[in-house]
């Protein structure tokens, strides 16, 4: 098997990947861990209009996203529950401070935004209940393009909802791939 990394070659580089079995993974589950590959990657780009969007985008308070245009709507019965306190946030609840960071994420009432960090692209969303001292993601939403599958679309909304707003070490999700030789 040739690594996506090795530019043709049959050789791993060393170090970069090694799955964790439950015992010795922090989530009690075999993870791939990456870190020592991907912590040392820098992100660039040799499009000026691409560095460009990526710094304006850094502005920009979420508000021109077009919020209708959702085609797949996910319905998670039960929801997904989170921990909240505080007012209810309006705007940008987190934004990209590197260009290796791929992802901004909005609030506006009851609907979550989830926009690409370079470009500003539209690519899920979520509809949110929220309570006292906690709030539910009741339905995760997809634009056209972006179609991950249902259960790739809610493992990645959960995924960063847990990592860039709330700021934990959680696995990342993969999709499933087909391998063969």
């Amino acid at each position: 098997m040739k690594w996506p990394w090795s530019r043709g070659t049959s050789k791993e580089p060393e170090g970069a990947l090694r799955w964790l079995e439950p015992s010795e993974s922090p989530f009690g589950i075999s993870v791939l861990d990456c870190q020592p590959l991907t912590r040392g990657l820098v992100s660039t780009t040799q499009d000026l209009a691409v560095a460009e969007s990526f710094v304006r985008l850094r502005n920009d308070d979420g508000t021109s996203l077009d919020k209708e245009a959702f085609r797949t709507v996910i319905s998670l019965d039960p929801p997904l529950r989170f921990p909240f306190q505080g007012d209810r946030p309006h705007g940008p609840i987190f934004k990209a401070s590197q260009m290796e960071v791929k992802w901004d994420v909005y609030c506006f009432g009851d609907l979550l935004l989830f926009s690409r960090s370079w470009t500003g692209d539209l690519v899920y969303g979520g509809r949110l209940n929220w309570h006292g001292s906690s709030v539910e993601l009741t339905e995760v939403l997809q634009v056209p393009g972006f179609s991950d599958g249902n259960d790739y679309a809610v493992r990645a909304v959960d995924f960063l909802l847990k990592s860039h707003v709330y700021g934990l070490a959680v696995p990342h999700p993969l999709r499933e791939l087909d391998v063969t030789d």
